[in-house]
């Protein structure tokens, strides 16, 4: 069994991770951070999409390491991905 844990580095998400971990004692653990380009706090003009995306990819890399140190320490498999998209339909 596999059970997706969206993370975003904040408390709530580190809450569901740890619950993720205790209740799923079998389970691989799939850890999934959504960079969303519709970021009310991105102001679009030369270069900034590609800034954008730089500081995503830092800040998703930054996150998962993390999160994936979390569930290695508990001694379960854990696998890391992002992705680019509105995260409420990227995560469903």
């Amino acid at each position: 069994m596999r059970v997706l844990v969206p993370v975003d580095g904040s408390e709530p998400s580190d809450i569901a991770l740890d619950h993720a971990i205790e209740q799923f004692d079998d389970a691989e653990i799939v850890v999934l951070y959504v960079m969303d380009p519709v970021d009310g706090s991105t102001a679009w003009g030369p270069g900034s999409a590609d800034e954008w995306l730089s500081a995503s990819e830092e800040r998703a890399e930054t996150v998962l390491k993390a999160a994936a140190e979390t569930v290695s320490e508990a001694g379960r498999s854990v696998t890391a991905e992002s992705i680019i998209g509105q995260p409420a339909q990227t995560i469903v």
